[in-house]
């Protein structure tokens, strides 16, 4: 009897010494992203915090980013630019965001500086409603060749306001019923589809869909 205890003991302390072979860790697949509205979102947020301390530092609508913009637009230096940043800050950021992720974006909407252009070029994309991320756009009464281009940040709107995000523009509040926009760089506004006493709502244009999957 002593003799099988013991042989009991020692198979399984020859047991416990044997050493089970530990798989290696395997690193997790990494998520591939899809381009999609929400992943717009995502991206937007980001280029818009990248640019949100533009200011003209140099002069009257000047600074070296926007000056950067400008160029880029083909305008001269010191024009107003509320869309050459977007179009020439917003938008290039959010294609290298995705080029980090794996996806190869294409920018197919209106490349210009001017609000009113950029409204009649997309036509095809003017919706009507806010949806975060569209081009919320603005004519002066006086000259309907001006205007002004904002960045919408909301996809409802509160009574007849919206939030959004600007160039050219100041951290003023209207006064007398006037826009104020003139000035400072670029900052967060609250907006209204009534227009004002010298501008003008002209509508929103969905901006997602300028931009465009390159499979090639």
């Amino acid at each position: 009897m002593d003799k099988i205890i013991a042989a009991i003991i020692k198979f399984f302390t020859e047991l416990l010494k044997t050493k089970t072979p530990v798989p290696a860790p395997v690193a997790p697949e990494p998520v591939k992203k899809v381009w999609s509205r929400q992943l717009f979102k995502e991206y937007m947020n980001l280029a818009i915090g990248a640019y949100a301390h533009v200011r003209e530092t140099e002069g009257h609508n000047r600074s070296k980013e926007i000056d950067a913009f400008n160029k880029l637009a083909d305008v001269d230096i010191g024009s107003p630019y509320c869309v050459s940043g977007a179009v020439f800050g917003l938008y290039p950021y959010i294609i290298k965001l995705a080029k980090a992720d794996g996806i190869h974006l294409q920018y197919a909407g209106p490349e210009t500086a001017s609000s009113q252009s950029f409204f009649k070029r997309g036509a095809k994309a003017v919706i009507g409603g806010p949806v975060f991320g569209a081009a919320a756009i603005y004519q002066q009464l006086a000259n309907p060749t001006r205007g002004h281009f904002t960045t919408c940040l909301v996809d409802k709107l509160n009574g007849k306001k919206f939030e959004t995000f600007e160039f050219n523009t100041s951290v003023e509040v209207e006064k007398n019923g006037e826009m104020e926009r003139d000035g400072q760089g670029a900052s967060f506004k609250t907006r209204s589809i009534d227009g004002y006493a010298s501008m003008r709502f002209l509508g929103f244009v969905d901006v997602y869909q300028f931009f465009v999957v390159d499979n090639g």
